[in-house]
């Protein structure tokens, strides 16, 4: 999905059309101009594509931006949306958001950050892949073992997933997070090279989160590590992928302490 796929709702020029595939059949589906407005001001929209007989979901979704999600119940309507949206897709990336959410916020509490701060992060860690909507199956199935051309695809989620969002209101930090989560401390990360205190400190929270939970439960069963193991590896990537202090608050926040006095 490119970066116009995720924002073809704002276009209000055209008739609105999407070829589906339901049980081998291609179904047609257009919205007028006229049916546009009545239709985006109140719902979200969920186009799903099957590309013939490869079995590649593609999801293009649309969020109706004239809506307030300041009030915290629309929040969370939002944030179950799109979780429902990653169960139906992928249940590890599902299940994977879902820590990565209980990491980051514990490891923003142990930094000191504000509540609300640490509100922010977690909800940007639950929705963190949400731009993987984005990748084909056949894809996700083949991680890390991707040809050049799939691992472009594949990095295209963290701005795909940051668009999905840029339009609702209060969302805006959570949007840059998501964006910025595959930042590396040292500038070598995607997709913007950022470098240090470039990247939002919620981005360089979730990544080391993300990382540390994918190592150990991968989407695929080929590269698992041990608690142990993972740990060590994240402390060698401090100071290089990662910021050394959110590394050590996320170990100090996370790991058992039995496990960390084994360590040393």
């Amino acid at each position: 999905m490119d970066r116009f796929a995720c924002n073809w709702h704002r276009l209000a020029t055209t008739d609105l059309s999407c070829p589906i595939y339901y049980n081998g059949k291609k179904i047609f589906l257009q919205v007028n101009r006229s049916a546009y407005f009545y239709l985006f001001s109140k719902s979200a929209i969920l186009f799903v594509l099957n590309i013939e007989r490869k079995k590649e979901i593609s999801f293009m979704i649309a969020i109706p931006q004239c809506l307030d999600f300041a009030d915290a119940r629309l929040t969370k309507d939002i944030c179950e949306f799109y979780l429902r949206m990653l169960e139906i897709k992928n249940r590890e990336i599902y299940l994977h958001s879902q820590q990565v959410a209980n990491y980051s916020a514990s490891t923003a509490a142990k930094l000191g950050l504000p509540a609300s701060e640490v509100s922010q992060i977690k909800t940007a860690a639950l929705l963190h892949d949400i731009g993987q909507l984005s990748v084909p199956n056949i894809i996700l199935a083949k991680l890390p073992f991707l040809s050049t051309r799939e691992q472009s695809i594949y990095k295209r989620h963290c701005i795909a997933g940051a668009s999905m969002l840029e339009n609702i209101p209060g969302f805006d930090t959570i949007s840059d997070i998501i964006r910025a989560h595959h930042e590396k401390w040292d500038g070598t990360g995607y997709p913007k090279r950022l470098k240090g205190q470039n990247i939002p400190i919620g981005a360089r929270i979730v990544a080391v989160a993300n990382y540390y939970d994918r190592n150990l439960n991968p989407c695929t069963q080929h590269w698992q590590k041990t608690h142990a193991d993972a740990i060590i590896e994240l402390q060698n990537k401090a100071g290089l992928d990662f910021e050394p202090a959110i590394v050590k608050a996320f170990i100090e926040s996370v790991i058992p302490q039995s496990l960390r006095t084994q360590l040393k």
